[in-house]
């Protein structure tokens, strides 16, 4: 996990990409509000300790009595964040999986971040850019799992998608899927852990394609990329 973790850190400090993002998102007006200005501030801050591991974590029953795997975790824990990966998954996912995982779980580590600083003097803006995180009354919703995940749908799929795809070519990864671009295949793997949202169900394109790559790269299928470190 330190090689992909510090891949990551590295691209989302370089002009280049980030540039390559506000051209995917021409919206962008704050380089704290893209995934790159998420990934960096969190790094660079002096205040916020984020820490990655890995444990165990259990299978956990669904509405509908399935037994449903969690391949990482972020949780606050005595003004630190804790990012937890399941060595379930690490053991089975191919570098491409763990990698867009790290990226998904800094953008919970980031909104988190976001969430305990009300005096920061940018936590107005925050509130603004991440809306879907607030209720009416601009109080945190209840559920931040469902919201989160559910402002990274409507916003962040693309950005995700363009940091992955980088993170794939320094480390020689292509696309297994014939005529379906490297970006393409990232920005299917991007919506993996969104499938629950009202985004997933409005804005993703090829849902069954989706879904088998997300699956195929969670477990070292032999038609994903199969580059693994370990």
């Amino acid at each position: 996990m330190t090689n992909i973790k510090n891949d990551i850190v590295l691209f989302s400090s370089l002009n280049e990409i980030i540039q390559d993002l506000v051209a995917i998102d021409p919206s962008l007006q704050n380089p704290f509000y893209d995934v790159t200005g998420m990934i960096n501030r969190i790094v660079n801050s002096t205040t916020w300790n984020v820490t990655i591991k890995e444990a165990n974590i259990p299978l956990i029953t669904d509405a509908s009595g399935n037994s449903i795997q969690t391949n990482a975790k972020t949780t606050a824990e005595n003004g630190s964040v804790i990012i937890t990966f399941n060595d379930t998954y690490l053991n089975a996912a191919t570098d491409l999986a763990v990698a867009r995982t790290m990226i998904h779980e800094s953008m919970h580590s980031y909104f988190v971040y976001g969430l305990g600083l009300p005096l920061d003097v940018e936590y107005e803006n925050f509130k603004v850019v991440h809306s879907l995180l607030f209720d009416k009354k601009g109080n945190p919703t209840n559920d931040q799992n469902l919201a989160q995940h559910q402002q990274m749908a409507i916003r962040y799929t693309n950005q995700i998608a363009a940091l992955l795809e980088q993170y794939a070519v320094k480390n020689n990864i292509t696309s297994p899927v014939p005529g379906l671009s490297l970006l393409d295949y990232c920005k299917d793997l991007a919506w993996g852990g969104l499938e629950g949202t009202k985004g997933y169900r409005l804005y993703a394109p090829d849902k069954s394609r989706i879904e088998s790559n997300i699956i195929k790269e969670n477990t070292n299928d032999p038609t994903s990329t199969q580059k693994k470190g370990c």
